[in-house]
C-alpha cells in the first residue's frame, strides 16, 4: 500500500518518524483537510508508489526486508526524484513491521455505476484503495437501492472493527463515545449481487465504504449533491 499527502503546508512535517505507524497515518489522513494539501497530486503520488510496489520482483522486497532506513531511504529516491523532477528531493524513511491484515480490502471494486442515459466506464485507472465496511441508514420514504445512481448522497455508518477503520471513522466524524454515527458521502458504485445491491460510497481519495443490501429497501439518500454546500468536508479530498 502507499500513502501520501503533498502540500505546502510545513506542519505535514510537524509529527516525527518515531511516532507508532497508526498515529502517523492518522496524521497523514488529517492533512488531507488542512489547507495547502493537494488531493490530486498526492493521490498521483499514491498511485506511482503502488504502481512501483506491484512491478517490483519479489527480490527487492527481500532485499528491503534486511535493509537499514538508510538503504531503504536511498531505493525509494531516485523513484520520488524522478517523479518530482528534482535531483536533489531528499528522502527519510523509518521501517517498521504492521499488521498487514488491518489493511485488506474486504472486496474487489465493483464497476463503476453508469449515470442515466450513459454506459458504464470501463477501463479506468486502478487505485490503491481501503475498503470499510458500513451499514446504510433506512429511510421510508427514500428511494430504494436499486435506484440509486452515481453521485447520489447516503447516509452512512462505517461499521468495520479493524483498528484503521475506527481511527478514520473518528476523522470523518463517524464515531462517538456512544458508538457510530452517519456520514453523508457520494456513492461511487453500484453493482448486482447475491442478495441485492452492492452500494459503495466515498469518504476520501483511497478511502470508500461497502455494503450490500436488499434492492428493495428504501435508504436515506438525496439526488446528487442537493442539499450540499461547495463547503463540504469530502469535497476538499473525494476525488
Amino acid at each position: 500500500r502507499a500513502r501520501a499527502v503533498l502540500s505546502y503546508d510545513p506542519a505535514v512535517c510537524a509529527i516525527g518518524l518515531e511516532e507508532d505507524w497508526f498515529a502517523f497515518e492518522k496524521h497523514l489522513y488529517g492533512c488531507r483537510l488542512w489547507d495547502g494539501s493537494l488531493p490530486a497530486e498526492s493521490l498521483e503520488t499514491e498511485q506511482r508508489l503502488a504502481a512501483y510496489f506491484r512491478g517490483a520482483p519479489p527480490e527487492s522486497f527481500d532485499r528491503l526486508r534486511g535493509a537499514t532506513s538508510e538503504e531503504a531511504a536511498a531505493d525509494f529516491s531516485a523513484l520520488l526524484r524522478a517523479h518530482f523532477r528534482d535531483p536533489g528531493l531528499s528522502v527519510r524513511l523509518k521501517k517498521d513491521i504492521l499488521d498487514l491484515g488491518q489493511f485488506q480490502s474486504l472486496r474487489k471494486a465493483p464497476a463503476p455505476a453508469a449515470p442515466r442515459g450513459r454506459a458504464a466506464m470501463r477501463g479506468a485507472a486502478t487505485e490503491d484503495l481501503l475498503v470499510l465496511r458500513i451499514a446504510l441508514d433506512e429511510d421510508l420514504e427514500g428511494p430504494p437501492a436499486s435506484e440509486l445512481r452515481a453521485g447520489d448522497l447516503v447516509s452512512a455508518r462505517i461499521v468495520d472493527g479493524r483498528d484503521i477503520a475506527q481511527y478514520l471513522a473518528r476523522l470523518f466524524g463517524g464515531l462517538t463515545a456512544q458508538g457510530p454515527v452517519p456520514i453523508e458521502a457520494p456513492v461511487e458504485a453500484i453493482e448486482a449481487v447475491a442478495g441485492g445491491v452492492l452500494i459503495r460510497a466515498r469518504f476520501a481519495v483511497g478511502v470508500a465504504g461497502d455494503a450490500v443490501v436488499p434492492a428493495e429497501r428504501r435508504l436515506r439518500a438525496a439526488r446528487g449533491a442537493q442539499g450540499r454546500g461547495d463547503g463540504s468536508w469530502w469535497r476538499r479530498f473525494f476525488k
